[in-house]
């Protein structure tokens, strides 16, 4: 996000304080709408990292039903030299990763847009 705010121009903000317009007025009328793209693509690598979080679930949860989605697929597994019930579990993972998948794919062009325009001039 700071990368972003620093990526937008100055003339913005001091065109706006030519027009008496306050500091909250700049940044709720013209930074927060311009930062949508970054707060949306913000938003969702946050969720992703949760999503996929593995150790400190595993470490915190006490009970089967409060395990997360990583740790009960580990849960599933039984053995690594065994393959007989592998197919139970890529199946499981195919399930756990449809809906990252599915808000990749909704919000793709603000991922793009919020990365495009994080990078710089």
């Amino acid at each position: 996000m700071m990368q972003f705010f620093r990526s937008v121009p100055k003339e913005l903000e001091e065109a706006a304080a030519i027009d008496h317009a306050s500091r909250l007025t700049i940044f709720l009328k013209i930074m927060l709408p311009l930062s949508v793209p970054a707060l949306t693509t913000l938003g969702l690598f946050t969720f992703i990292f949760a999503w996929n979080d593995f150790l400190w679930p595993l470490v915190s949860a006490t009970k089967a039903d409060m395990y997360t989605v990583t740790v009960g697929l580990a849960s599933i597994q039984t053995n690594f030299a065994f393959s007989e019930g592998i197919g139970a579990v890529m199946a499981s993972a195919v399930f756990a990763s449809l809906p990252i998948v599915l808000l990749f794919l909704i919000f793709q062009r603000f991922i793009v847009a919020g990365v495009a325009m994080s990078a710089g001039k």
